[in-house]
């Protein structure tokens, strides 16, 4: 049996006990008093005074595009003082209410835990907060529908695993009359991020750990360049309307370079009243740590020194011109321009791309055949999601695949292992680095098409920054342990 350290460890959470979920909350926004904590469970001493106004401001979005009315559902992170940071989750309500003051009511549903399970809190937390305005609407009693849900989150059963992989068996997990089961499959190398689901009927819905790109499938080509930048630890902010679409994007960009684990740091959504955001706004990002940020704020674009990527999401699809005389292209991104402070002139991708800008050095080209494929609209979300998918954890494994024979033989250019034990024990210094690099320069054929890398020289670049991030990082001590261990490594073991 598998310690539940190590199930924990899997998921990025250091512990020696396994805690679902640490609190329920729900905030309200007051216009004469402000952010109200108005509930927690199990108790309020769960929160510090510090940790209590970061979450009421971090629950709600600091701006958005649009109305502003409706529902949005999405993660952030609670750093808390004295103690280990929490994931959020955040069912967020904006409805007009003539009984408020301005007549909007502004109300969220919080769940705060431990463990990076997106799909399942997110739906967990939906659950929760559909049941607290219902019985909000028919009358006061939302109290007992918060504590009713956290008693059954408390007794939601353990997971357990018998084998080292991690494969566990699945959960199942009762939540206000709704049955979910999650499935967690091998999650054993790095944190999990995106995990997509399928309903099976009204009452049950299957939960299963694997990497999530379909939210990509509207940036075009750009999808290929940031494949590029998140390989080579390059950071990157998204500016989405909302942080529902901010939450969506940055965990599938986090799961784009899979099997590879992601192990840079991320936010779903940063608020402008999150802690760090001075330290993100104001100094940017450290150069080669690959933070992926979502914001919805137009300062963080505005704000020296400029991010060196920056991704605008449109908030309706960004079509080509009609000949008819319709509003053009350029149009519609300086209808942007006010609201996010970018150029108009910025090159787009795909409909979902109001601007892209960046410094970095963009050498990846696109695959021109499965780009005709995501056109096609007629093949559906699922499928161009599945297409996608395939295409990028193909081309991460073609890329890794160098790195793992020289683990394995000792130099790409052997057939039998010699030496490749000897390589493991110990740690990788420079001189292996400048053999693997000056084998890979004249490796034939080359482990990426050259219709995608036609330059050898940009190979190079590629696996030379690849080599100074925390996944490569992250990937060699998998590789040694499971070197060490006795079996044999390969791409497929860096899956989630």
């Amino acid at each position: 049996m598998v310690s539940l350290e190590a199930i924990a460890g899997c998921l990025g959470v250091r512990s020696t006990t396994w805690e679902w979920v640490t609190a329920l909350a729900v905030v309200d926004f007051d216009v004469d008093v402000g952010h109200i904590m108005r509930d927690v469970c199990p108790s309020p001493k769960v929160l510090s005074e510090s940790d209590t106004a970061t979450l009421c401001f971090a629950a709600m979005p600091d701006s958005s595009t649009g109305s502003g009315l409706g529902d949005d559902v999405f993660a952030f992170r609670l750093l808390r003082s004295g103690s280990s940071p929490l994931w959020g989750f955040s069912f967020f309500r904006s409805a007009r209410d003539p009984s408020c003051k301005r007549g909007v009511s502004q109300m969220a549903v919080v769940l705060l835990t431990p463990l990076p399970l997106f799909r399942l809190f997110r739906l967990a937390v939906t659950r929760i907060a559909d049941a607290y305005f219902a019985q909000q609407h028919a009358g006061p009693g939302g109290g007992a529908v918060l504590r009713e849900a956290h008693a059954q989150l408390a007794c939601w059963a353990t997971p357990r695993a018998t084998d080292p992989m991690l494969s566990l068996s699945a959960v199942a997990l009762p939540l206000l009359g709704q049955q979910l089961t999650l499935q967690l499959v091998r999650a054993r190398c790095g944190p999990a991020c995106a995990v997509p689901c399928a309903f099976l009927g009204p009452e049950e819905v299957y939960v299963a750990e694997r990497s999530n790109v379909d939210a990509l499938c509207g940036l075009g080509s750009l999808v290929w360049t940031l494949w590029q930048l998140i390989l080579c630890g390059e950071s990157i902010v998204v500016l989405a309307p909302s942080p529902e679409q901010a939450t969506e994007l940055v965990l599938a960009l986090t799961s784009l370079i899979s099997p590879l684990a992601f192990m840079s740091d991320f936010r779903p959504y940063l608020s402008v009243h999150a802690p760090e955001w001075d330290r993100y706004g104001s100094f940017g990002p450290p150069p080669g740590s690959g933070v992926i940020l979502g914001a919805t704020n137009p300062v963080l674009a505005r704000s020296p020194p400029a991010w060196q990527s920056l991704l605008v999401l449109a908030e309706e699809p960004v079509r080509p011109p009609a000949p008819s005389g319709a509003a053009t292209l350029r149009d519609s991104l300086e209808a942007l321009t006010p609201v996010f402070g970018v150029s108009a002139s910025a090159e787009v991708h795909g409909e979902r791309v109001a601007s892209w800008t960046t410094q970095a050095d963009c050498f990846l080209r696109p695959d021109d055949r499965l780009l005709r494929q995501l056109g096609q609209k007629s093949a559906g979300d699922d499928v161009q999601g599945q297409l996608l998918r395939e295409h990028f954890e193909g081309l991460t494994a073609s890329f890794l695949e160098p790195l793992e024979r020289f683990c394995t033989m000792g130099s790409l250019h052997l057939r039998q292992p010699i030496g490749g034990s000897t390589l493991m024990l110990q740690k990788w210094g420079p001189q292996t680095q400048a053999r693997f690099l000056k084998e890979i320069e004249n490796l034939e054929p080359p482990p990426l098409p050259r219709s995608l890398v036609p330059q050898r020289a940009h190979l190079l670049k590629l696996y030379a920054a690849f080599l100074r991030t925390p996944h490569f990082t992250h990937w060699w001590e998998c590789q040694r342990e499971l070197t060490l261990g006795g079996q044999e490594p390969s791409a497929e073991s860096q899956r989630r």
